[in-house]
């Protein structure tokens, strides 16, 4: 890593630091610098300093690793924004000056970031602004960094209550936070997937932010239905930041139509050595539960029992049919299937839709989110097409602010922040591990115009030149169709963990064939019960 006098600084793994004699090779002693992974390094021989970084900063430190400063505080910086970047190399310059090449993912250049010593500026952001959310999502850690780099005066924490060292149950979490809430010592905003927004609307946790947001409703620069189908009593107590549409995919020659999960059923027996669909029982119950969640619960709070039973009857038939279709490929992959993972959050895990592996006959169909400007765009040029599963149904990215919130003027800007054309801009499919479609109308529009031939070559021409694929850019007729769809978008998919996680819980031996279907619908309904009860 580094030639400090005459030692060499060795990086072993697991973040240690070994120190070599560099004349004899041998080694001297190991170098423990705090728990940072030490990405680069570099060193002042005049005063024996050693200057490392990584994400979460750059530190200064004694050759002994005894005293260690931090220099520069990485979450209020660049180096903490792991989506768009990766730190490639770090410089020393002197004492009040850093370089920190970094490399853009988006467009595969290094770019080259300066830290500079500003005795006038606060150390210390002025204000705070806390952003919560059960499971990790790289969405709101996008608007997190982005908001904190154009508001240096704010400190954003971001929280997030489950990662993989997590312990405690998901109810147990939401029983705390929404102690902490009641209690006035909650978060500012909350990331409302995986927590039961629609209870915290009926209790008005949640701020109505329907007046902030009356000037863009009139004046079309957001989807007014998507917003509208969340609000209650013409309250906007949850504010969508992007969507993504439930969708099924084949080759245009295979296309079938469906609606219902009897009609999904259909299309599976139908096509002929079709292998998995890259959703394994426990994705794929989730998913359909989710999309077709307003045929069980036809009234709040209520379970239609029969349509239950039918769609976790046509669930297993879909399941074992795509079992007995993907052969060994199923055992090799979805061995451990009733492990119910709940650190994943569904909104980014379940969304991919696998249109190389169509056009290459991996797989013959299927079923996920409609998420992206970048798969629509394959779509048409791999000769397939797609169609909505559920009429009316997408999935939102939803956020609010806690009604108690300490910093309520701070938040609401970071909802309009995360709502302008300037930073749902994430959403236009250029960030790979963003997915969502905008609810900006105006970026929607952007986004699917026509880009010069230069952007073409370089964003999709090279990718289908290697595919050995002749490339176009998709008709207007399909950008228009998509858009008359979104306006139609009126039903928000059911995502509510508990009852998730019941059904799961419950299904999973079901659909393995370890409980009978009237049982498993009968624990499903007494849950649920008790839970709607609560």
């Amino acid at each position: 890593m580094a030639l400090f006098g005459n030692k060499i600084y060795l990086e072993e793994h697991e973040e240690a630091i070994q120190i070599i004699d560099a004349k004899s090779g041998k080694k001297l002693s190991d170098l423990e610098i705090s728990t940072h992974y030490p990405a680069c390094m570099d060193v002042n021989l005049k005063n024996n300093t050693l200057f490392y970084c990584d994400e979460s900063g750059i530190y200064g430190t004694d050759e002994k690793g005894a005293l260690t400063e931090l220099l520069v505080d990485g979450e209020l910086s660049s180096l903490s924004n792991y989506i768009d970047y990766y730190i490639d190399n770090f410089c020393y310059v002197n004492e009040n000056i850093f370089l920190a090449f970094m490399g853009n993912y988006a467009s595969s250049q290094i770019e080259l970031f300066r830290y500079e010593y500003d005795a006038e500026l606060p150390t210390y952001p002025q204000k705070e602004l806390v952003v919560y959310s059960l499971k990790k999502n790289n969405i709101t850690q996008k608007l997190v960094s982005d908001f904190q780099i154009k508001y240096p005066d704010v400190l954003v924490k971001y929280e997030v209550a489950i990662d993989d060292s997590s312990t405690e149950m998901e109810s147990d979490l939401m029983d705390r936070l929404n102690t902490e809430i009641m209690a006035g010592n909650g978060p500012d905003i909350l990331l409302l997937n995986n927590l039961p927004w629609k209870a915290y609307q009926e209790k008005e946790i949640l701020l109505d932010m329907r007046g902030d947001l009356e000037s863009d409703l009139k004046e079309g620069k957001i989807f007014e239905n998507i917003f509208t189908a969340l609000q209650k009593d013409n309250h906007q107590y949850v504010i969508p930041i992007s969507f993504k549409i439930p969708v099924l995919l084949q080759k245009q020659a295979q296309k079938s139509e469906v609606s219902s999960v009897e009609d999904l059923l259909k299309t599976v027996q139908n096509t002929e050595e079709m292998p998995l669909m890259y959703r394994n029982g426990q994705d794929l119950l989730r998913y359909i539960i989710s999309v077709y969640w307003q045929k069980i619960q036809k009234e709040e709070g209520m379970i239609d029992q029969d349509e239950l039973k039918l769609i976790l009857q046509q669930t297993k038939s879909i399941n074992d049919e795509l079992k007995s279709k993907a052969g060994w490929a199923w055992d090799f992959y979805f061995q451990d299937q009733e492990n119910i993972e709940i650190d994943l959050d569904a909104f980014l895990y379940d969304t991919e839709l696998m249109e190389s592996d169509i056009q290459y006959g991996n797989i013959a169909m299927d079923l996920g989110y409609l998420s992206s400007l970048r798969t629509l765009i394959h779509i048409p040029n791999f000769n397939q097409e797609y169609q909505i599963v559920s009429n009316h149904v997408f999935s939102p990215l939803l956020v609010g602010i806690n009604s108690k919130a300490e910093h309520v003027d701070t938040a609401k800007e970071f909802i309009k922040f995360a709502l302008s054309e300037e930073e749902q801009q994430i959403f236009t499919g250029k960030i790979i591990s963003i997915s969502g479609l905008p609810v900006n109308q105006d970026v929607f529009q952007s986004m699917v115009k026509e880009p010069s031939e230069d952007e073409i070559q370089e964003q999709y021409k090279k990718i289908f030149d290697n595919l050995g694929i002749p490339f176009s850019w998709p008709k207007q007729e399909l950008f228009d169709k998509l858009k008359q769809e979104i306006t139609n978008l009126s039903v928000p998919a059911m995502e509510d963990p508990i009852v998730i996680q019941t059904i799961l819980e419950s299904g999973m031996p079901y659909l393995s064939e370890k409980k009978k279907l009237d049982d498993t619908v009968n624990e499903i309904v007494q849950k649920l019960r008790l839970y709607f009860a609560e």
